[in-house]
This record gives structure tokens, sequence and C-alpha cells, in this order.
């Protein structure tokens, strides 16, 4: 039986709405994605610490 495994690369973000999106259903101001983006917690850092990914995969700086 094979276990799935859930990677993200660094600077990749995973999330059903855009923080756009996100911040015209809750704030009725789509201008309030940067502060909707904080609130989601979607980066792959910030899921890795909440433990619903299993491994960032770092990305090569020169690409970046």
């Amino acid at each position: 039986m094979s276990q799935i495994k859930i990677w993200m690369l660094e600077n990749s973000i995973f999330a059903v709405l855009s923080p756009e999106g996100f911040a015209s259903i809750l704030w009725k101001d789509g201008s309030l994605a940067p502060k909707a983006s904080e609130v989601m917690k979607i980066t792959a850092k910030e899921l890795y610490d909440f433990g619903l990914i299993d491994d960032v995969i770092a990305e090569d700086r020169k690409y970046v």
C-alpha cells in the first residue's frame, strides 16, 4: 500500500480561492488581497508548519 506525499516548491502557494477573491467575499474589497493572503496561510512554509504538507522543495536561487 502506497502512502501519498504532498510536497510544494518553496515559493508556491496552495489555495482554493485567490487572495483577491477571499478579500472580496470577506471584506467586500479586493484591494485587501495582501491582508487576505496573510490570514489565509497559503505559503509552503506555513502549510508545512501546520503539518498539512510533507516537505518543501528548495528552489535554485538563480532562477528566482
